[in-house]
Protein backbone atom coordinates (compact mmCIF):
# COMPACT_ATOMS: atom_id res chain seq x y z
CA UNK A 1 0.00 0.00 0.00
CA UNK A 2 1.70 3.21 -1.24
CA UNK A 3 2.22 6.42 1.79
CA UNK A 4 -0.34 7.97 0.19
CA UNK A 5 -2.71 5.54 0.51
CA UNK A 6 -2.54 4.42 3.57
CA UNK A 7 -2.92 8.08 5.19
CA UNK A 8 -6.36 8.54 3.57
CA UNK A 9 -7.14 5.60 5.33
CA UNK A 10 -5.84 6.44 8.55
CA UNK A 11 -7.45 10.25 8.53
CA UNK A 12 -10.98 8.47 7.78
CA UNK A 13 -10.35 5.78 10.36
CA UNK A 14 -10.02 9.49 13.05
CA UNK A 15 -13.01 11.06 11.77
CA UNK A 16 -15.14 8.27 11.87
CA UNK A 17 -13.74 7.85 15.80
CA UNK A 18 -14.57 11.64 16.35
CA UNK A 19 -17.65 11.81 14.98
CA UNK A 20 -18.70 8.76 16.99
CA UNK A 21 -17.52 10.13 20.15
CA UNK A 22 -19.14 13.87 19.37
CA UNK A 23 -22.40 11.74 19.03
CA UNK A 24 -22.16 9.82 22.14
CA UNK A 25 -20.52 11.63 25.25
CA UNK A 26 -21.21 15.34 26.51
CA UNK A 27 -19.84 18.19 25.61
CA UNK A 28 -18.71 20.13 29.00
CA UNK A 29 -21.97 18.68 30.39
CA UNK A 30 -24.18 21.07 28.96
CA UNK A 31 -25.72 18.86 25.80
CA UNK A 32 -26.82 15.65 25.27
CA UNK A 33 -27.63 13.40 22.27
CA UNK A 34 -31.88 13.77 22.18
CA UNK A 35 -33.04 9.96 21.13
CA UNK A 36 -35.01 11.95 18.80
CA UNK A 37 -32.03 13.14 17.10
CA UNK A 38 -33.85 16.88 16.17
CA UNK A 39 -33.67 17.88 20.37
CA UNK A 40 -30.34 17.96 21.33
CA UNK A 41 -31.41 20.49 24.59
CA UNK A 42 -29.76 20.06 27.59
CA UNK A 43 -29.33 22.13 30.71
CA UNK A 44 -25.80 22.51 31.89
CA UNK A 45 -25.43 19.80 34.13
CA UNK A 46 -21.72 18.79 35.25
CA UNK A 47 -22.54 15.20 34.26
CA UNK A 48 -25.55 14.73 31.78
CA UNK A 49 -25.51 11.44 29.22
CA UNK A 50 -27.35 8.77 28.15
CA UNK A 51 -24.32 6.51 27.80
CA UNK A 52 -22.59 6.76 32.03
CA UNK A 53 -23.03 4.31 34.42
CA UNK A 54 -25.54 5.38 36.32
CA UNK A 55 -22.40 7.62 38.01
CA UNK A 56 -24.45 11.11 37.85
CA UNK A 57 -23.21 14.07 40.11
CA UNK A 58 -25.44 15.62 42.65
CA UNK A 59 -25.51 19.15 41.25
CA UNK A 60 -25.96 21.16 38.59
CA UNK A 61 -23.41 24.56 37.85
CA UNK A 62 -25.22 27.55 36.85
CA UNK A 63 -22.91 30.50 34.61
CA UNK A 64 -22.03 31.96 37.54
CA UNK A 65 -20.33 28.94 38.67
CA UNK A 66 -22.96 28.33 41.24
CA UNK A 67 -23.71 25.09 42.08
CA UNK A 68 -27.84 23.84 42.67
CA UNK A 69 -28.84 20.52 43.09
CA UNK A 70 -30.47 18.80 40.33
CA UNK A 71 -33.27 17.10 42.55
CA UNK A 72 -35.37 19.49 44.31
CA UNK A 73 -38.24 19.69 46.74
CA UNK A 74 -41.34 21.68 45.69
CA UNK A 75 -43.68 22.87 48.27
CA UNK A 76 -47.10 24.31 45.97
CA UNK A 77 -49.94 22.94 46.94
CA UNK A 78 -49.22 21.71 50.61
CA UNK A 79 -51.03 23.99 52.29
CA UNK A 80 -51.20 23.37 55.90
CA UNK A 81 -48.93 20.63 55.45
CA UNK A 82 -45.97 22.71 54.48
CA UNK A 83 -44.20 22.45 57.57
CA UNK A 84 -44.28 18.89 58.09
CA UNK A 85 -43.45 18.19 54.32
CA UNK A 86 -39.88 20.26 54.56
CA UNK A 87 -38.62 18.69 58.05
CA UNK A 88 -39.95 15.22 56.18
CA UNK A 89 -38.07 16.43 53.35
CA UNK A 90 -35.02 17.44 55.23
CA UNK A 91 -34.77 13.83 57.01
CA UNK A 92 -35.02 11.96 53.65
CA UNK A 93 -32.22 13.52 52.49
CA UNK A 94 -33.25 17.01 50.45
CA UNK A 95 -31.49 20.06 50.35
CA UNK A 96 -33.08 21.84 47.27
CA UNK A 97 -36.38 24.04 48.95
CA UNK A 98 -38.94 25.66 45.85
CA UNK A 99 -41.12 28.24 47.52
CA UNK A 100 -42.67 31.48 46.17
CA UNK A 101 -44.58 34.36 47.64
CA UNK A 102 -47.89 33.77 45.94
CA UNK A 103 -49.99 32.85 49.30
CA UNK A 104 -52.43 31.28 47.24
CA UNK A 105 -50.28 28.24 46.21
CA UNK A 106 -47.36 28.73 48.91
CA UNK A 107 -47.00 28.79 52.59
CA UNK A 108 -43.11 30.65 52.62
CA UNK A 109 -43.18 30.99 56.22
CA UNK A 110 -43.49 27.41 57.12
CA UNK A 111 -40.87 26.61 55.00
CA UNK A 112 -38.72 28.94 56.46
CA UNK A 113 -39.56 27.72 60.23
CA UNK A 114 -39.35 24.26 58.97
CA UNK A 115 -35.72 24.94 57.46
CA UNK A 116 -35.35 27.40 60.77
CA UNK A 117 -36.07 24.49 63.13
CA UNK A 118 -33.68 22.05 61.63
CA UNK A 119 -30.62 24.36 61.91
CA UNK A 120 -31.65 24.93 65.69
CA UNK A 121 -31.53 21.19 66.27
CA UNK A 122 -28.37 21.09 64.55
CA UNK A 123 -29.38 19.01 61.70
CA UNK A 124 -27.51 21.26 59.41
CA UNK A 125 -26.76 24.48 57.89
CA UNK A 126 -28.32 27.12 56.00
CA UNK A 127 -25.27 26.67 53.99
CA UNK A 128 -26.12 22.55 53.17
CA UNK A 129 -29.71 23.90 51.88
CA UNK A 130 -30.54 25.93 48.07
CA UNK A 131 -33.62 27.62 48.21
CA UNK A 132 -35.71 29.27 46.10
CA UNK A 133 -38.37 31.86 46.00
CA UNK A 134 -40.63 33.87 43.17
CA UNK A 135 -41.59 37.19 43.19
CA UNK A 136 -45.81 37.56 42.17
CA UNK A 137 -45.94 39.65 39.46
CA UNK A 138 -48.36 42.17 41.49
CA UNK A 139 -45.23 43.26 43.43
CA UNK A 140 -43.25 44.31 40.20
CA UNK A 141 -42.93 47.50 40.77
CA UNK A 142 -38.99 48.30 42.14
CA UNK A 143 -40.52 49.90 45.68
CA UNK A 144 -43.15 46.68 46.54
CA UNK A 145 -40.52 43.99 44.74
CA UNK A 146 -38.12 45.21 47.41
CA UNK A 147 -40.69 45.02 50.25
CA UNK A 148 -41.97 41.83 49.31
CA UNK A 149 -38.71 40.56 49.05
CA UNK A 150 -37.44 41.82 52.73
CA UNK A 151 -40.84 39.59 54.02
CA UNK A 152 -39.59 36.85 52.19
CA UNK A 153 -36.26 37.11 54.10
CA UNK A 154 -38.66 37.11 57.10
CA UNK A 155 -40.63 34.46 56.26
CA UNK A 156 -37.58 32.37 55.19
CA UNK A 157 -35.48 33.05 58.12
CA UNK A 158 -32.71 33.89 55.86
CA UNK A 159 -30.39 36.62 55.33
CA UNK A 160 -30.04 35.90 51.75
CA UNK A 161 -31.71 33.83 48.90
CA UNK A 162 -29.74 31.17 46.69
CA UNK A 163 -32.47 31.70 43.67
CA UNK A 164 -34.92 34.30 43.08
CA UNK A 165 -37.36 34.07 40.16
CA UNK A 166 -39.88 36.10 38.29
CA UNK A 167 -42.73 33.88 38.71
CA UNK A 168 -45.05 35.15 36.10
CA UNK A 169 -44.14 37.40 33.18
CA UNK A 170 -47.71 39.47 34.01
CA UNK A 171 -51.03 38.87 35.52
CA UNK A 172 -54.03 36.59 34.67
CA UNK A 173 -55.94 38.35 32.07
CA UNK A 174 -59.29 37.68 34.01
CA UNK A 175 -58.65 40.06 36.72
CA UNK A 176 -59.59 37.40 39.00
CA UNK A 177 -58.81 34.30 40.93
CA UNK A 178 -55.09 33.89 42.19
CA UNK A 179 -53.10 35.69 39.55
CA UNK A 180 -54.53 38.80 40.17
CA UNK A 181 -53.00 41.63 40.22
CA UNK A 182 -53.85 45.42 41.04
CA UNK A 183 -53.51 48.14 38.33
CA UNK A 184 -50.03 49.70 37.68
CA UNK A 185 -48.39 46.64 39.28
CA UNK A 186 -45.44 47.05 37.37
CA UNK A 187 -43.79 45.23 33.95
CA UNK A 188 -41.60 42.54 33.94
CA UNK A 189 -38.68 45.02 32.91
CA UNK A 190 -38.93 46.88 35.68
CA UNK A 191 -38.86 43.92 38.34
CA UNK A 192 -35.06 42.42 36.42
CA UNK A 193 -34.04 46.11 37.49
CA UNK A 194 -34.79 45.23 40.84
CA UNK A 195 -33.37 41.48 40.61
CA UNK A 196 -30.25 42.41 39.58
CA UNK A 197 -29.65 45.25 41.90
CA UNK A 198 -30.16 42.45 44.73
CA UNK A 199 -27.74 39.95 42.50
CA UNK A 200 -25.39 42.69 42.72
CA UNK A 201 -25.79 43.50 46.43
CA UNK A 202 -25.22 40.37 47.79
CA UNK A 203 -28.38 39.28 48.90
CA UNK A 204 -29.80 36.69 45.82
CA UNK A 205 -27.08 34.55 44.77
CA UNK A 206 -28.57 33.53 41.55
CA UNK A 207 -31.59 35.27 39.36
CA UNK A 208 -34.21 33.76 36.72
CA UNK A 209 -37.66 33.76 35.53
CA UNK A 210 -40.46 31.04 35.43
CA UNK A 211 -43.05 30.64 33.28
CA UNK A 212 -41.98 32.77 30.53
CA UNK A 213 -41.98 32.43 26.68
CA UNK A 214 -39.13 31.91 24.16
CA UNK A 215 -39.98 35.46 22.72
CA UNK A 216 -40.12 37.12 26.44
CA UNK A 217 -36.58 35.04 27.16
CA UNK A 218 -35.27 36.46 23.65
CA UNK A 219 -36.26 39.94 24.83
CA UNK A 220 -35.15 39.78 28.43
CA UNK A 221 -31.36 38.28 27.23
CA UNK A 222 -31.16 41.51 25.52
CA UNK A 223 -32.72 43.96 28.11
CA UNK A 224 -30.75 42.21 30.76
CA UNK A 225 -26.99 43.51 32.47
CA UNK A 226 -27.24 40.22 34.00
CA UNK A 227 -28.05 37.63 32.40
CA UNK A 228 -30.95 34.94 33.61
CA UNK A 229 -29.14 31.70 35.37
CA UNK A 230 -32.22 29.66 35.47
CA UNK A 231 -35.83 29.40 33.67
CA UNK A 232 -37.97 27.16 35.34
CA UNK A 233 -41.46 25.66 33.70
CA UNK A 234 -44.32 23.06 33.38
CA UNK A 235 -42.60 19.85 32.13
CA UNK A 236 -43.61 16.19 31.90
CA UNK A 237 -43.74 13.22 29.21
CA UNK A 238 -46.54 14.98 27.32
CA UNK A 239 -45.80 18.57 27.92
CA UNK A 240 -41.74 18.55 27.24
CA UNK A 241 -41.08 22.27 25.90
CA UNK A 242 -38.36 21.48 23.72
CA UNK A 243 -38.49 24.95 22.23
CA UNK A 244 -37.91 26.66 25.49
CA UNK A 245 -35.05 23.89 27.03
CA UNK A 246 -33.43 24.70 23.60
CA UNK A 247 -33.13 28.22 24.61
CA UNK A 248 -32.08 27.63 27.34
CA UNK A 249 -29.34 25.02 25.89
CA UNK A 250 -28.20 27.74 23.78
CA UNK A 251 -28.02 30.42 26.12
CA UNK A 252 -26.40 28.30 28.88
CA UNK A 253 -29.14 28.80 31.37
CA UNK A 254 -30.12 26.08 33.76
CA UNK A 255 -33.61 24.39 32.42
CA UNK A 256 -36.04 23.41 35.43
CA UNK A 257 -39.29 21.40 35.23
CA UNK A 258 -42.10 21.91 37.90
CA UNK A 259 -45.38 19.72 37.73
CA UNK A 260 -43.01 16.78 36.29
CA UNK A 261 -45.52 14.13 37.53
CA UNK A 262 -48.16 15.44 35.57
CA UNK A 263 -50.47 17.41 37.52
CA UNK A 264 -51.11 20.49 35.40
CA UNK A 265 -53.32 18.43 33.20
CA UNK A 266 -56.32 18.01 35.21
CA UNK A 267 -56.50 21.94 35.65
CA UNK A 268 -56.33 23.10 32.00
CA UNK A 269 -58.07 20.47 30.38
CA UNK A 270 -61.47 19.82 31.73
CA UNK A 271 -61.70 16.82 29.57
CA UNK A 272 -58.49 15.29 31.67
CA UNK A 273 -60.67 14.15 34.87
CA UNK A 274 -57.41 11.94 36.17
CA UNK A 275 -53.49 12.44 35.81
CA UNK A 276 -52.50 10.67 32.76
CA UNK A 277 -48.84 10.61 33.67
CA UNK A 278 -49.73 7.84 36.12
CA UNK A 279 -52.20 5.66 34.40
CA UNK A 280 -49.73 6.02 31.21
CA UNK A 281 -48.67 2.54 29.83
CA UNK A 282 -45.61 3.35 28.58
CA UNK A 283 -44.35 4.77 31.92
CA UNK A 284 -46.12 1.45 33.53
CA UNK A 285 -44.37 -0.76 31.31
CA UNK A 286 -40.85 0.46 32.56
CA UNK A 287 -41.77 1.35 35.98
CA UNK A 288 -42.39 -2.62 36.14
CA UNK A 289 -39.23 -3.47 34.26
CA UNK A 290 -37.04 -1.37 36.82
CA UNK A 291 -39.05 -2.57 39.85
CA UNK A 292 -39.33 1.10 40.88
CA UNK A 293 -42.36 3.60 40.70
CA UNK A 294 -43.25 5.94 38.04
CA UNK A 295 -42.42 8.77 39.40
CA UNK A 296 -38.68 7.66 40.23
CA UNK A 297 -38.92 6.41 36.44
CA UNK A 298 -40.23 9.95 35.34
CA UNK A 299 -37.68 11.84 37.36
CA UNK A 300 -34.75 9.80 36.17
CA UNK A 301 -35.95 10.60 32.95
CA UNK A 302 -35.83 14.15 33.56
CA UNK A 303 -32.39 14.09 34.90
CA UNK A 304 -31.06 12.04 31.90
CA UNK A 305 -32.32 14.42 30.08
CA UNK A 306 -30.49 17.29 31.76
CA UNK A 307 -33.90 19.18 33.51
CA UNK A 308 -33.82 20.02 37.26
CA UNK A 309 -36.75 18.61 38.96
CA UNK A 310 -39.05 19.76 42.21
CA UNK A 311 -41.59 16.85 42.80
CA UNK A 312 -43.71 18.30 45.39
CA UNK A 313 -45.75 15.46 48.06
CA UNK A 314 -47.36 15.67 51.13
CA UNK A 315 -47.13 11.73 51.38
CA UNK A 316 -43.92 10.79 53.56
CA UNK A 317 -43.72 7.64 51.71
CA UNK A 318 -43.81 9.66 48.04
CA UNK A 319 -41.12 11.89 49.58
CA UNK A 320 -38.60 9.45 51.06
CA UNK A 321 -39.34 7.27 47.39
CA UNK A 322 -38.40 10.38 45.09
CA UNK A 323 -35.37 11.12 47.34
CA UNK A 324 -34.44 7.41 46.87
CA UNK A 325 -34.15 8.34 43.22
CA UNK A 326 -30.27 8.30 44.22
CA UNK A 327 -29.50 5.29 45.92
CA UNK A 328 -31.54 5.54 48.94
CA UNK A 329 -30.30 8.82 49.42
CA UNK A 330 -29.84 12.48 47.70
CA UNK A 331 -26.61 12.63 48.92
CA UNK A 332 -25.07 9.70 46.66
CA UNK A 333 -23.87 10.29 42.90
CA UNK A 334 -25.83 7.41 41.59
CA UNK A 335 -28.71 7.19 40.33
CA UNK A 336 -31.37 4.01 41.16
CA UNK A 337 -32.89 4.02 38.19
CA UNK A 338 -31.19 4.45 35.18
CA UNK A 339 -33.02 4.48 31.90
CA UNK A 340 -31.90 2.75 28.83
CA UNK A 341 -31.86 4.77 25.33
CA UNK A 342 -34.87 2.69 24.15
CA UNK A 343 -36.82 3.74 27.42
CA UNK A 344 -35.76 7.31 27.03
CA UNK A 345 -36.84 7.41 23.32
CA UNK A 346 -40.16 5.70 24.33
CA UNK A 347 -40.58 8.67 26.99
CA UNK A 348 -39.85 11.62 24.71
CA UNK A 349 -42.09 10.34 21.72
CA UNK A 350 -44.62 10.77 24.46
CA UNK A 351 -44.52 14.58 23.93
CA UNK A 352 -47.31 16.31 22.43
CA UNK A 353 -50.21 13.71 22.54
CA UNK A 354 -52.50 15.24 24.77
CA UNK A 355 -53.77 18.49 24.17
CA UNK A 356 -53.42 21.80 26.66
CA UNK A 357 -56.87 23.01 25.88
Amino acid sequence: MVPETFLVIKCIRILWWGIFLSYVTVCNGKEILDVKNEDKTCAIGKTCSLYNTGDFGLFYTLHNSLEMEKLGFGTAGLGENTYRCVRQAIAAGFRHFDSAQADEWYQEAQVGSAINDEILEGTLTRGDLFVVTKVHPRNFRKEKLLNAFETSLKNLRSEYVDLILLHYAGCWPDGTGPGFCPENSGSWFVAWDALEELYQQGKVKAIGVSNFEVDQLDQLWDYSKTKPHVVQNWFDPFHQDEETRRWCSNHNVLYTGYSTFGSQWVYINPDIRSNPVFGNPVLRKIAKAHGKTINQVVLSWALQKGVAVIPSSSNERHIQSNAALFHGNVNTNQLSVFLSEEEIFEITSLDGQLETD
